[in-house]
């Protein structure tokens, strides 16, 4: 199954420019890995070397986010979505 992932404008370059992308995979855990895989640019933005989600990422399953998970082996469903958000800061 396609799952539609939503990429953030400062990550764009990552993957080609596109605002959004699609992944093949019926459950989010596997979802997730194919994101890692696919777009390699994009791994050290979201992740740290440890694979971790950066403490200024969030990724979002349609509208909860991954961290509110108890498990990520959940299976997908049509329809479902994937957000990365990345949090700014400045002053």
């Amino acid at each position: 199954m396609q799952i539609d992932v939503t990429i953030p404008t400062l990550l764009q370059d990552c993957v080609g420019g596109r605002r959004h992308v699609n992944v093949e995979a019926d459950r989010l855990d596997a979802a997730i890995d194919r994101i890692r895989n696919d777009f390699p640019l994009l791994r050290p933005h979201v992740w740290d070397d440890a694979g971790q989600l950066r403490p200024h990422v969030l990724i979002f399953y349609n509208d909860t986010a991954l961290r509110w998970l108890e498990s990520l082996d959940v299976p997908l469903n049509e329809g479902d979505r994937l957000t990365i958000v990345q949090a700014i800061s400045g002053g």
